[in-house]
């Protein structure tokens, strides 16, 4: 069953666009969230446009069809940590209010620390709060389970990959404290290249992690190639690969910056679809649903 693709595949294609070096913009996975508010499905998203920021559409159904908010929901502040590109965002619903960990990139070093934005609505306005976690590298999941809050990072190496570090708090605005390497990198052919932070899922007495994983193809970094693995946890501080990874994988098309949302039996996936055009290179934004007896259970 090893290296095995997964037939409940919906093939998504949304927000497509040309994104080679020369053209204009490149969109890549966030998290996805059910509001309580409304009902409505909210995917959120970064864009380039001469650099990063947040953006978000939605839908009545997880799986479509997604309709897009033209104005961006953050952008850099000239003045904070922030003040090169916004991305990442990761989000989700307590009590009335809506909490968006994500990334800012600082030009002076290229470093990306982890901020929080609060809203009273999922499409803002959403005020920037504080930096909470400096030099982390790209948020990718924020839970609450077993009186703690847990959220995930992926302590950025080398080209967008590095291992998923963890860190707690008993406040979703703070003090986080660092608890170290939740998932370290691997030397498996398919994720070769490094790990890139996903969700965690808590599925029974476990905790599930889905993530991507990448292999190069060449020397670029749009060229390697992404698929998606599980891990698993007793304590969500320690996770071990499945041994059926990648769980989800395209020979021709690359799934990277994995985010899951679960429903009843269902697990959807969403994720950046990068596929390379020889010259030039096109990512969009992709989803798909797994059945969650299809999980592998080691």
């Amino acid at each position: 069953m090893r290296g095995m693709v997964f037939t409940s595949f919906l093939g998504l294609l949304i927000l497509s666009c040309g994104c080679s070096a020369r053209q204009e913009k490149l969109q890549e996975n966030g998290t996805t969230i059910r509001s309580s508010l409304d009902g409505r499905y909210y995917w959120y998203y970064h864009e380039w446009d001469g650099h990063y920021l947040i953006k978000v559409a939605w839908s009545a159904s997880p799986t479509g069809p997604w309709s897009q908010q033209p104005e961006p929901l953050l952008e850099p502040d000239s003045e904070a940590f922030d003040n090169e590109s916004v991305a990442c965002p990761t989000v989700i619903e307590e009590e009335g209010t809506f909490y968006m960990f994500y990334s800012g990139e600082n030009r002076a070093d290229n470093s990306w620390s982890i901020g929080l934005a609060i809203a009273s609505h999922p499409l803002g306005p959403w005020r920037k709060v504080s930096e909470l976690l400096p030099n982390l590298g790209y948020v990718t999941s924020v839970l609450y389970s077993d009186g703690r809050y847990l959220l995930y990072a992926e302590n950025t190496q080398s080209n967008d990959y590095g291992p998923t570090v963890v860190a707690t708090s008993s406040s979703l605005i703070g003090p986080w404290t660092l608890e170290g390497v939740a998932l370290p990198d691997s030397n498996d052919q398919w994720e070769s290249a490094g790990t890139e932070g996903g969700t965690v899922l808590r599925i029974g007495t476990r905790y599930v992690l889905v993530y991507a994983g990448g292999y190069y193809i060449d020397n670029l970094r749009m060229h390697a190639h992404d698929a998606i693995g599980v891990a698993f946890s007793n304590d969500g501080l320690h996770f071990t690969r499945s041994l059926f990874n990648p769980i989800v994988s395209n020979s021709t098309v690359s799934m990277g910056n994995v985010s899951a949302l679960r429903e009843s039996g269902n697990v959807f996936l969403f994720d950046t679809l990068r596929i390379n055009h020889g010259d030039s290179d096109s990512e969009s934004l992709g989803e798909k649903v797994l059945n969650i007896d299809d999980l592998p259970t080691e």
